[in-house]
Order: structure tokens, then sequence, then C-alpha cells
């Protein structure tokens, strides 16, 4: 890491101090819906694949990335939770304007029975 990136990591306050504080701030992230950012992935001929859309959720007044809450979301148990939002947010946005979207889920999430259901239900409404 360089100098200056290792600067401002350092004179960054963490934004939450305990487990119980980020598990609020999460809670109600996820309970305001997360965003997901466009990147688009395009052929080698430029056309359109589809839209890579990681996750953003709002903390204190900021769309935060994946790098800063993923961690706490993991520690916390709350994967199940954010993939369902996640899935949910992204077939709003293919039912909005029909383009293809490429989504993270995690390890965690994906591995979970009661999760796997709820997204089969889920998709199954949008087929």
């Amino acid at each position: 890491m360089s100098a200056s990136a290792k600067a401002c990591c350092e004179s960054q306050p963490p934004l939450f101090t305990s487990h119980e504080q980020w598990r609020q701030a999460l809670s109600a992230a996820l309970d305001d819906g997360v965003y997901l950012a466009h990147y688009p992935v395009l052929t080698p001929e430029g056309e359109l694949l589809h839209h890579e859309c990681p996750s953003r959720l709002r903390l204190l007044g900021h769309w935060r990335g994946p790098s800063l809450f993923m961690p706490w979301v993991r520690r916390l148990a709350l994967h199940a939770r954010l993939d369902l939002a996640v899935v949910t947010q992204a077939l709003r946005e293919i039912d909005r304007d029909g383009l293809p979207r490429g989504i993270h889920l995690s390890l965690e999430g994906i591995s979970d029975s009661h999760l796997i259901g709820q997204l089969q239900r889920l998709l199954s409404t949008h087929a």
C-alpha cells in the first residue's frame, strides 16, 4: 500500500465501533433497500452482454460498496437477507428495462436451503 493510500485509510475513522451498531446500521440499510451499481460488460464487438451489478448499501447517508460492509454481513450472518434483497432489486430493474444483469451472491447464501427456496419462488414468478 502506498504511503498516501495508507494515510488516507488511517485518517478515516471506522463507521461503527461495535457489533450492535453494525447490526442496526445494516438492518436499517437492508430495510431501505439495496442499490445496484451498473457496469456494462461488452463483447469484443462492443455489444452489451449484461450489466455487472455489485450491491451498495446506504450507511450514514452514503452508498457504500461491498468491500466495506461484506465482512460485517458475514460476521453478523446477514448474507441471506442481503442476497434476497439483491435478487429482488435486480428483478425489479429487469422488469423495468429488460436489460440483463450479473449480480453477486454470497457463498453462504447459495448454500442456504431456506434462501434457495425463497429464490426459487421469487424467480418462478418472473419466468
